[in-house]
């Protein structure tokens, strides 16, 4: 793959993220005493840390972008730009994959919930999902990271073995 293939790529991972942050992130049903119909919580609901990963996405899909005009304006840049496609993509696969485990304990809760109290009542008690924002933040933050790692590592081999 070429440096620009890997660029394509990585603006597709950001927008893969971009548009997993707003999707739902968590999404509950059935808790009728409190929420009488279907709540999700997406991104933008969890606090600054979320909105922190959208503007890094939104920065990495800049810098990819405009990669050749950054190069050829400053080429230091050629050490810092393959790293930061690592630093975010870490940062949204550790939101993504601490969101999933935030859902997953609430699910294993529920399911503890329901089958005490399953003598009490016959009808169906509250659930709660993982949404699909949650699983494409990951799938983009996972590209992110992979396209970064591999443009490095062109990177040092090009260092190491000059053609």
């Amino acid at each position: 793959m070429r440096r620009d293939q890997a660029s394509l790529v990585m603006l597709l991972g950001c927008g893969i993220g971009m548009l997993g942050f707003f999707l739902p992130w968590i999404q509950m049903n059935n808790f009728y005493p409190l929420l009488p119909s279907q709540f999700s919580i997406n991104g933008p609901d969890f606090g600054l840390v979320t909105w922190l990963l959208l503007l890094l996405l939104l920065l990495q899909a800049g810098l990819a972008g405009g990669e050749a005009w950054f190069l050829k304006n400053n080429p230091r840049l050629v050490i810092w730009l393959p790293a930061f496609p690592l630093i975010i993509g870490s940062f949204g696969l550790a939101i993504a994959v601490y969101t999933l485990g935030i859902g997953l304990r609430l699910e294993g809760l529920l399911d503890l919930v329901r089958s005490l109290a399953r003598s009490m009542s016959t009808e169906a008690g509250p659930n709660i999902g993982i949404g699909l924002g949650t699983y494409l933040t990951l799938l983009g933050s996972l590209i992110v990271l992979g396209s970064g790692a591999y443009r490095l590592a062109r990177l040092l081999l090009q260092a190491r073995f000059p053609q």
